[in-house]
């Protein structure tokens, strides 16, 4: 016969017993807390409870904290944005040539190209005027 978490802290378990292993166990699910018997019974379960907010409150913190670290895939809060968005967006600011980043804007490497691009066809231009006037 399996015992069950409940009836482990709540049955099999005298009071304080069953406090010290909420605590050893991180657990978070009050509901396997028995009822305080004692003044010291009542000290620990309180403090259990304060434990428990505290370990489900930090689970929360962690959760947001990944979110704002490498969400992707929308705002974290308040139409903001996670550091790997915006690390990605930069780099799409600095080296995307395949299409505009935003707006119909390029990024820094595309306009480079396209200079680079100019600059080369203006000088093979130049060039080309060039000798054909001084050729004759």
């Amino acid at each position: 016969m399996a015992i069950s978490k409940k009836d482990l802290f709540k049955v099999f378990l005298k009071p304080r017993d069953a406090y010290l292993l909420f605590l050893s166990k991180e657990e978070t699910d009050t509901t396997l807390l028995p009822e305080p018997l004692t003044s010291e019974d009542k000290e620990m379960y309180d403090l259990c409870i304060a434990f428990a907010s505290a370990v489900s409150d930090r689970a929360t913190d962690i959760a947001a904290a990944e979110d704002w670290a490498t969400k992707t895939d929308g705002a974290v809060a308040n139409g903001e944005y996670s550091a790997k968005y915006y690390a990605l967006l930069a780099k799409d600011w600095a080296t995307k040539t395949s299409a505009a980043v935003a707006d119909g804007e390029y990024s820094a490497k595309k306009y480079a190209q396209d200079a680079a691009s100019s600059a080369a066809a203006a000088e093979a231009a130049s060039s080309g005027s060039g000798s054909e006037s001084t050729g004759g």
